[in-house]
């Protein structure tokens, strides 16, 4: 044995020593109420698993010694201290392997896996797998990749809805919850996504009505497609979502090259050509000025949509001075917008600050404590 292995035989010793003194019964039975296997688990909370590994910080082999122990808790905590950089498809696949809990899973997926640069070649072809932890694995990264991939380009997604709705046929809970999730996550990255994602969720619908037509009883699959489908329309099709969307998209003005060329252009028009580039909208206004002001649509509201920018001027009881007022709003908006922020130095933060989140922790941790029912001693 290596003086390295040594090392990480130690510490690993030591860890499960820690581990062994944080669990608690209690914690497993809740656990095993939400669907996870405890049957190698101490019953420790992520948080505690999570201020672990920064105090230990990234270490590969410690992360392998950990895993090869098969306790629950220890194998979330390697999938938080290992190195994505040194992570090779053989060890994915020897994890995902031994994946028996859908917490063990996406721990792996959200912390470790989809910082690799295996992570798009393992989403697809786990897709494929009829294992349903290794399957849920490969949707569970296709989420968090759609929520963390800031590289990826639409077609890289594209390309796996296919697989999505595939795999919506798929009766077992597990896995259809993550293939939802792989929709859903797909589906709010921007507009074009979500736009097809929609679609995607309409012929997943689709293929399960006719498979259930003139049939009696519906079979698994198809509820498990329908669920997925109603679940994910439901959510993609939202106002809220809609417009977090459209903020995301590449087409509209919250590209930032975009937006900033339609802001230099918009600036050099001439007053009467901007204003028709703006959707003005009159109303009626509230607040103190009189009947010109509250009773009549006086007030102005200027939209400029290849900028994104909407102003509103309201306190002249003219209609025309409160468009011209408008106006100027608009221009001084767009000036704001090409103008660079100097860039913000890190600062780490002062004690006091240190103190108070510490005292403000220990606060609601006692204010949950007081919320449990009283144990019987």
């Amino acid at each position: 044995m290596t003086g390295t292995d040594q090392a990480a035989a130690t510490n690993v010793r030591d860890i499960l020593k820690e581990l062994r003194e944080l669990g608690s019964e209690r914690n497993r039975t809740g656990m095993a109420r939400y669907g996870i296997n405890v049957a190698r688990a101490y019953g420790i909370p992520v948080a505690e698993l999570r201020r672990i590994s920064r105090r230990v910080g990234k270490d590969h082999e410690l992360a392998l010694a950990l895993w090869d122990s098969a306790n629950h808790e220890a194998r979330i905590l390697a999938c938080l201290i290992d190195d994505a950089t040194v992570v090779t498809e053989e060890q994915m696949e020897a994890w995902a392997g031994d994946f028996d809990s859908w917490d063990l899973c996406d721990q792996a997926t959200n912390s470790l896996f989809r910082k690799t640069p295996h992570a798009w070649t393992k989403a697809i072809e786990w897709s494929g797998r009829e294992e349903e932890w290794v399957r849920r694995a490969a949707f569970s990264l296709m989420a968090s990749l759609a929520c963390h991939d800031n590289k990826a380009t639409d077609a890289d997604f594209l390309r796996v809805l296919p697989l999505i709705e595939r795999a919506a046929f798929d009766e077992r809970n597990f896995v259809k919850k993550a293939v939802n999730w792989a929709l859903r996550g797909l589906g709010k990255r921007n507009a074009a996504l979500n736009a097809a994602a929609i679609k995607s969720a309409e012929r997943i619908q689709s293929r399960a009505s006719d498979q259930a037509r003139g049939k009696r009883t519906t079979a698994p699959g198809v509820r498990s497609a329908r669920w997925i489908a109603r679940n994910a329309l439901r959510e993609l099709t939202s106002e809220d979502v809609r417009k977090r969307v459209a903020s995301r998209s590449p087409a509209n003005p919250a590209s930032d090259t975009t937006r900033r060329r339609e802001v230099r252009r918009a600036l050099a028009l001439e007053d009467k050509a901007l204003l028709e580039e703006c959707k003005t909208t009159f109303f009626v206004a509230g607040g103190p000025g009189g009947q010109h002001r509250n009773k009549t649509s006086s007030a102005v509201r200027l939209a400029h949509p290849a900028t994104g920018v909407t102003v509103t001027a309201s306190e002249r009881r003219s209609q025309a001075r409160n468009r011209k007022v408008a106006l100027e709003r608009l221009r001084k908006a767009l000036e704001n917008l090409t103008k660079t922020a100097a860039p913000r130095k890190p600062t780490r933060p002062t004690l006091s600050s240190k103190r108070r989140r510490v005292a403000e922790k220990k606060r609601q941790g006692e204010r949950k404590a007081s919320r449990r029912r009283p144990t019987e001693d």
